[in-house]
């Protein structure tokens, strides 16, 4: 598809990391080391995967150009954490020769689409054959509007959602006109109702 606009700066990438430190009540573990299969120009990449892989004490392992021939090497590097899309999990799940060991693998954070409860339940199943007892996340995969608006990890596990709202920042579902967009005033909705998540903080651009 066509590129998207993301407008971010410094401010907002930093802000996005520590409302999800706060957030997840993350401890510093030294040792840990995390995969990142998302693209470093990218702002999901960037501050949601690299810069709170570091914050938080961890390695960061990223892979440029990740494909078929390249999937072993990096899954031979023990990693803990596996940020990926479900493209990502498949490309993993398809091309990991059957020798691998990955019992080091115990989350995969899947963002960019939405990962169902059915092919997690699958990737649980595929990842004990190489003895992993893994569990798998949804990160919220909005980018476009800031680093992350939600926290996959530290919180109870509900398969089907994108999980927590940060801490530090503002949620509301607003009422959908007629045209699709915004309806004017603003109206919040009943749960249960469709309308348009907007959120509000430091880690979105102009707040």
């Amino acid at each position: 598809g066509n590129p998207k606009s993301v407008v971010l700066t410094n401010q907002n990438l930093i802000a996005s990391g520590l409302y999800m430190k706060n957030t997840g009540n993350i401890v510093t573990k030294k040792g840990e080391k995390c995969l990142i299969c998302v693209p470093f120009s990218y702002p999901y990449g960037f501050a949601t995967s690299t810069i709170m892989s570091l914050i938080c004490g961890r390695e960061a392992i990223l892979t440029p150009g990740m494909d078929i021939n390249t999937v072993d090497y990096f899954m031979k590097k023990n990693p803990n954490y596996i940020f990926g899309s479900p493209a990502v999990l498949e490309l993993i799940m398809r091309a990991t020769s059957d020798n691998i060991d990955l019992s080091s693998a115990h989350s995969f954070i899947s963002g960019g689409d939405f990962l169902s409860p059915s092919k997690a339940e699958e990737a649980i199943e595929w990842f004990k054959k190489h003895n992993s007892n893994i569990e798998m996340f949804n990160g919220s995969g909005n980018a476009e509007t800031a680093g992350a608006s939600t926290i996959a990890v530290g919180s109870p596990i509900k398969r089907d959602t994108v999980r927590k709202i940060l801490v530090g920042s503002s949620a509301a579902m607003l009422k959908i006109g007629d045209d699709g967009k915004l309806q004017k005033p603003y109206e919040e909705i009943k749960y249960g109702e469709e309308g348009i998540l907007c959120i509000g903080g430091k880690h979105v651009f102009k707040g």
